[in-house]
């Protein structure tokens, strides 16, 4: 949970989650009628896990199918393909009669460079104990333009762990494409997750500026945010995100929040640009002794 992944990883799964039905049909290649999320836990014996987003997709043809996705960096303390095998297995036992797709995105450079999505162990007698497969892409190997040409605005929010050769020429395809999504406030939630998961300074800001000239285009809450982090931070040299950081690492080893619980708590410090209430908030998550005290405080300081 806080591996250098930890800045992306909530973005990329608000994004999906937000935007499931795009990202289903894109990923399945089917027309979808509707998608359910499963917000279940996986359990084997005294180990539960969390497998990262799991769907339950109605498609068109009227098959359900159980959508599993996962999001990896460069670093991982159990071996993807085996995280696949035992959420896989999980997941057979957990939803027996339907069809299971699983997908991993590897973000960052070189991240699963050899992972093929398709692994087996042998027997001695030269046949197949076992055998499993997931879908494999590698954001970081992925040209942006390719995700313009699908053709589904939803999944510009990725375009950030792309490549991206010629900014100049993508960015307006980009804005152009986000203005089609018919609902403002959507408008804007693609356009936040999308500036989170943007690496580059450079096209951050230029995609900023191409947001601030256009006409029809709100400003976002976190662009907002952004110019006030970033005359604080300029000031302070990042004081505001290190004290950000350092309450929920103290939380999260304190308390061991639930992801979704986690991600609330992110979010909600995120949108907290005073220095005095984040230095309230750290010595709170020190000395609180549950996490419901922590999120008392954290509501009322978010009220002020």
């Amino acid at each position: 949970m806080f591996s250098k992944m930890a800045a992306t990883d909530s973005p990329l799964k608000r994004l999906i989650t937000t935007f499931i039905n795009d990202f289903a049909e894109w990923l399945l290649k089917s027309e979808v009628a509707f998608v359910t999320p499963q917000n279940i836990e996986l359990h084997a014996h005294s180990d539960p896990i969390r497998a990262d987003q799991i769907f339950t997709v109605k498609l068109a043809d009227g098959r359900s199918v159980i959508l599993h996705i996962e999001f990896q960096g460069r670093r991982s303390d159990v071996p993807m393909p085996l995280r696949e095998l035992d959420s896989l297995s999980r997941l057979a036992l957990k939803f027996r009669d339907l069809e299971i797709y699983s997908v991993v995105f590897y973000v960052g450079n070189s991240a699963g460079r050899h992972d093929t999505g398709s692994h087996e162990i042998k027997n001695p007698t030269g046949g197949l104990t076992l055998s499993w497969q997931y879908k494999v892409i590698r954001l970081w190997k992925m040209n942006a333009q390719e995700l313009i040409d699908v053709g589904k605005p939803a999944l510009l929010g990725l375009i950030g762990q792309t490549q991206i050769t010629e900014p100049e020429v993508l960015l307006p395809k980009v804005v152009s494409m986000v203005k089609t999504v018919p609902d403002a406030e959507m408008q804007k939630r693609l356009l936040s997750e999308t500036m989170l998961l943007i690496n580059d300074e450079e096209i951050l800001t230029m995609l900023e500026n191409l947001i601030e000239a256009d006409e029809v285009l709100e400003e976002t809450p976190l662009m907002r945010r952004l110019r006030t982090q970033g005359y604080e931070e300029g000031v302070e040299k990042g004081g505001l995100n290190k004290s950000r950081h350092d309450i929920l690492k103290i939380v999260g080893l304190r308390f061991k929040p639930q992801s979704s619980l986690y991600q609330q708590i992110e979010q909600q410090l995120a949108l907290i640009t005073n220095g005095t209430m984040l230095d309230i908030l750290l010595t709170t998550a020190v000395r609180c002794e549950t996490i419901t005290d922590f999120q008392k405080t954290l509501a009322n300081v978010s009220q002020t």
